[in-house]
């Protein structure tokens, strides 16, 4: 019963770190004019004003937190979804930063 209180009680601040983490990079993103979408004339857009693109790095900072939070509580790291995480990433932010890749 402890355990889950303990773990309830990680979850909630995790929750709470990662809405900041999120609204922190999204300001710092919006005056920065680094991580800005402004390419309107692709086929997927439909926005009319630049938007910052930095959802992914506000989440892989999130996740990492939360593996090392979870490594600290539990003394069990976990491996194979922190690689996975940071591949995955990856891969999104050099297709977000124009490095053209092939899908295959």
């Amino acid at each position: 019963m402890k355990l889950k209180k303990i773990f309830l009680s990680f979850l909630s601040l995790f929750s709470l770190l990662s809405f900041f983490v999120f609204i922190i990079v999204h300001k710092a993103s919006k005056g920065s004019n680094i991580l800005l979408d402004k390419d309107f004339l692709k086929p997927q857009a439909f926005h009319n004003e630049p938007i910052p693109r930095s959802g992914g790095l506000a989440s892989i900072i999130s996740l990492i937190v939360f593996f090392f939070g979870y490594q600290f509580f539990f003394q069990n790291f976990l491996f194979d979804y922190f690689l996975a995480s940071i591949c995955l990433f990856s891969l999104g932010f050099v297709d977000d930063i124009k490095i053209n890749i092939s899908p295959n």
